[in-house]
C-alpha cells in the first residue's frame, strides 16, 4: 500500500516563511517564485488574441494600470490596446504630459503593451 504525500499548503509555506526560514531559504524561495511568475506571464501573454477585452496590469507608470480596452493587433510579446472612452479620458487626464489625444477622440489605441500585462 503507498502512501499518498499532501502538497504543502499556502498557510503552510507561509508559516514556514514566517517562522523558520533562514537567508538561504528565502534566497531560493525568492528565486523560485520569479521563476514561476516568469511561467504565469508566459501562459498568460500566449492566451492573449486579437478582439479580446483586456485590463492593463502590472505597467509603469501606475497610472495605466486599470485602464480597459481591446487588443487590435499583436506583434511578437506586444499588443496595440484600443482604449475605451472612459479609459481614453483617464489617460487623457492623467497622462497629459506623456501621451498626446487628439482633443474630442473618444478611443486611443496605445502600442507596444507587453501582452503580459494584458489581462482578461
Amino acid at each position: 500500500m503507498s502512501t499518498a504525500t499532501l502538497a504543502p499548503t499556502r498557510t503552510d509555506a507561509i508559516s514556514f516563511i514566517s517562522d523558520h526560514a533562514d537567508e538561504a531559504d528565502l534566497d531560493a524561495i525568492i528565486a523560485t517564485i520569479k521563476a514561476r511568475q516568469k511561467v504565469l506571464d508566459t501562459r498568460r501573454a500566449s492566451a492573449v488574441a486579437v478582439d479580446q477585452e483586456v485590463t492593463l496590469q502590472g505597467l509603469q507608470p501606475k497610472y495605466l494600470n486599470g485602464l480597459t480596452g481591446t487588443v487590435r493587433s499583436i506583434r511578437g510579446n506586444y499588443a496595440d490596446v484600443e482604449l475605451s472612452e472612459k479609459s481614453t479620458e483617464q489617460l487623457r487626464f492623467y497622462g497629459r504630459r506623456r501621451f498626446i489625444i487628439a482633443e474630442g477622440a473618444k478611443r486611443y489605441v496605445m502600442g507596444g503593451i507587453p501582452l503580459s500585462t494584458c489581462r482578461d
